[in-house]
């Protein structure tokens, strides 16, 4: 099924929905960045989301070993840094992808 959206400047979108809840929408062009981030940039972006990622594992060993926290807090500090840790090198890691995908052209 196909429509379209229309936002309130009055510009149309198309859109092919999948799902009632789904939908696929389209970027158009004047939407889109055109400018290229060199690839030391994204490297030194990679790098500095290394550089958070351990220090949030670094965080969590601070969190278990620390005495003035309940029990409950530990958990919610070491849940949120485990999850801080794993998006930063994720997020690295596909910053990494898309810098071999570059190399290889």
């Amino acid at each position: 099924m196909h429509g379209s959206f229309i936002n309130p400047e009055g510009d149309v979108f198309p859109v092919r929905r999948t799902s009632p809840f789904f939908m696929e929408v389209y970027m158009p062009d004047n939407m889109k960045s055109k400018t290229k981030v060199p690839t030391a940039v994204l490297a030194s972006w990679a790098a500095i989301l290394d550089d958070i990622a351990k220090a949030a594992i670094i965080g969590i060993g601070v969190v278990v070993w620390s005495n003035g926290y309940s029990e409950e807090m530990k958990n919610l500090a070491m849940a949120g840094l485990v999850l801080l840790s794993f998006e930063m090198l994720y997020v690295s890691f596909l910053i990494r992808i898309h810098i071999s995908k570059l190399e290889d052209k």
